[in-house]
């Protein structure tokens, strides 16, 4: 359902204003690739007083939540976040010891609904499920399992899965290498097998911790140098990865160990020892104005469309942002789908063009 809250006319133009929330499990993909090469920094807020060694940092997929791991309390710290992805509004909530599993424990990851946690440490190390009576609520944690890395790397420091958890992915400071596992039952860490490694020696000569874009077409590596990004050929296989460029964030934090993205907007998040917070980036995106293959669209930079194009999901502007179509083109919403602008955000359907949202 379309909510027209707002429609202003003149003689060539009209503009939707349409706000409607967001799933907390949404799989975005973002409207044009990201990259980091023009990052910029943005804010930062400290963990020093849960945790004074962070080493890992991720969100909840709908970013009002952050959690933040390190070696000196061997725990997973959760915040919750007034403004979604939005480290200045971060408040302590509570502490998860993994210590009885791990006393080295570097990174962290979620499943996509929440219902199962994921730390990973070099002093087992092996990587460590838990579930979650509560998605995203790190006190109804329990213990599942384990599965070990150690064939493939010693001192495994960061950890991803595929937006569809079939693929897990470590990073780690002796290989330095990516090692990608197939799960054969989807965030199932017992099911997991060994596929291959990528080397990033070439540009990390100790990587920390690794992330992906939500197609899985770009890869993310953090080590002593800063953040290289990756093109994926095929999305999720590290055997395709080509090395597109690096950015620093050694004017933040010389010691960067924990990477993550934002989900429904373009941002990029760094942790580290030396500084003890989480640093906050805006990133920018390049490529054309139009909907991704698969997943949600989300608009992270304000653009036109020059082609008629049917979405594969949700269409989501977010604050700052404007999407025009232009007189002659068409976008289609599929059935089940919608248009959802974020408050700050705009649609600018000029005179002639088409937008159709399918019941």
């Amino acid at each position: 359902m379309l909510l027209k809250n707002q429609i202003t006319k003149t003689s060539n133009l009209v503009l939707f204003i349409v706000l409607i929330s967001v799933g907390a499990g949404s799989n975005l993909a973002f409207a044009e690739p990201l990259t980091i090469i023009n990052a910029t920094f943005v804010d930062s807020f400290s963990v020093a007083a849960q945790e004074t060694s962070p080493t890992g940092v991720s969100f909840s997929s709908d970013g009002t939540k952050m959690f933040v791991v390190g070696t000196s309390g061997d725990a997973v710290h959760e915040y919750t976040l007034g403004t979604a992805f939005d480290v200045s509004t971060a408040s302590f909530v509570d502490s998860f010891s993994v210590v009885a599993q791990e006393n080295a424990s570097s990174g962290v990851a979620f499943s996509s609904d929440g219902t199962k946690m994921f730390v990973v440490g070099s002093a087992g190390d092996a990587v460590y499920e838990y579930t979650l009576g509560t998605a995203f609520d790190v006190s109804t944690g329990l213990f599942v399992d384990s599965f070990s890395v150690a064939e493939q790397e010693l001192s495994p420091l960061g950890l991803a899965f595929s937006s569809d958890g079939t693929k897990m992915f470590v990073a780690g400071s002796i290989g330095d290498a990516v090692h990608e596992y197939t799960l054969g039952t989807a965030f199932d860490v017992s099911t997991s097998s060994f596929e291959v490694s990528f080397s990033v020696a070439g540009q990390e000569f100790s990587p920390t911790d690794v992330a992906f874009s939500s197609d899985g077409e770009k890869m993310f590596v953090l080590g002593g140098g800063g953040v290289s990004e990756y093109t994926l050929s095929t999305p999720f296989d590290v055997s395709t990865a080509t090395f597109v460029d690096s950015f620093s964030v050694t004017a933040q934090e010389i010691v960067p160990h924990g990477l993550a993205f934002s989900s429904i907007s373009a941002k990029m998040f760094v942790v580290g020892f030396v500084g003890r917070d989480v640093n906050e980036y805006n990133l920018t995106s390049i490529g054309p104005c139009s909907p991704p293959p698969s997943g949600n669209w989300l608009v992270d930079s304000s653009c036109t469309m020059t082609g008629d194009a049917t979405a594969a999901g949700n269409v989501i502007v977010p604050n700052g942002e404007v999407l025009t179509i232009p007189n002659g083109v068409t976008l289609t919403v599929p059935s089940g789908f919608n248009i959802t602008i974020l408050s700050g955000g705009g649609v600018l359907i000029e005179f002639g063009g088409t937008v159709i949202v399918v019941s």
